[in-house]
């Protein structure tokens, strides 16, 4: 049983992520191993695990530590715009920066500081055209820097 306010949250919630899934071309479940194999994934010195420090128990993450790096196949459309949508956690510690790469090209560098709220955010990296054009699929790498952690990524998409 809902009040009124909490069934309108929770619609409005709804109607978020069907759009979100419409605008969808691909999705990549750190951590979950059928997503993992389905990506093609691969990497170095990279970990993964449950929930955000102990909330979520049931959502994954993957990261890579110190250098390390992990990558994932994902479909893209060729003739269209595309983005990346990465999900992490806003309570993230530590040294946390890494690069994002498209078939080895760097097109995004990310710090996660631990100065969002205890939630999940969003950033999206518009992947540049050339990198896309006349292919189906691209390799998405995320690169620690020396010393740092790369992640943990809660969430993957390709989004048009």
């Amino acid at each position: 049983i809902l009040t009124e306010e909490a069934w309108a949250t929770s619609q409005q919630a709804k109607t978020i992520r069907n759009e979100l899934d419409a605008q969808t071309l691909d999705r990549v479940h750190p951590g979950n191993p059928a997503s993992e194999t389905a990506h093609a994934f691969t990497g170095e010195n990279t970990h993964t695990g449950y929930g955000a420090y102990g909330q979520h128990p049931r959502t994954q993450w993957r990261d890579a530590s110190d250098g390390g790096w992990f990558r994932y196949a994902v479909a893209v459309s060729p003739s269209a715009p595309n983005t990346l949508q990465c999900t992490y956690w806003g309570r993230e510690l530590g040294a946390r920066t890494f690069d994002i790469l498209v078939d080895a090209n760097v097109i995004a560098t990310d710090t996660l500081d631990g100065n969002h709220p205890e939630a999940f955010y969003h950033v999206e990296h518009p992947i540049p055209p050339a990198l896309t054009k006349d292919k189906p699929t691209i390799e998405v790498t995320f690169q620690a820097h020396p010393g740092n952690t790369a992640g943990g990524l809660f969430g993957l998409r390709v989004m048009q």
